[in-house]
């Protein structure tokens, strides 16, 4: 389904789904707690296909137009197409990714917002506000 937002077409895909989980901030070396959310984002097996045929071909596409320049060419193409299927198996094996997320910094009580990145959780970051190390934990 193609929904127009703004200028951009965005794509939504039937077989991603994004789920809310309930998360805990914890002030790294105390036991200050505050509660938070992120948002963690699924793919089904042939977005994720698709996806890494997607990255594999713009390495591929890179590695032709480096062929035009001079010198660096003897790095650049080999490097890009080599890098093409590491890069499409990475994204293959990602079956999800924590898209954002936020809460209140357990030392400050300042807003706390979770960047994207791997769904590994526990997951470790700092307030910007006061800089302390904050550990996100699922509850």
């Amino acid at each position: 389904m193609k929904i127009l937002a703004g200028s951009a077409l965005v794509f939504y895909s039937a077989a991603m789904r994004i789920d809310k989980v309930p998360v805990r901030l914890v002030k790294s070396g105390s036991s200050t707690s505050t509660a938070g959310e992120i948002e963690i984002q699924y793919w089904e097996k042939r977005e994720r296909t698709l996806r890494a045929l997607k990255f594999t071909g713009l390495c591929w596409a890179a590695a032709f137009i480096s062929i035009a320049l001079p010198i660096v060419h003897f790095v650049l193409v080999p490097a890009f197409l080599l890098l093409g299927p590491i890069v499409g198996l990475g994204v293959l094996n990602r079956e999800s990714q924590i898209l954002r997320g936020s809460g209140l910094c357990p030392h400050c009580q300042a807003p706390f917002v979770i960047a994207k990145a791997p769904n590994q959780l526990p997951l470790s970051d700092v307030c910007t506000s006061c800089r302390a190390e904050v550990l996100v934990e699922q509850t």
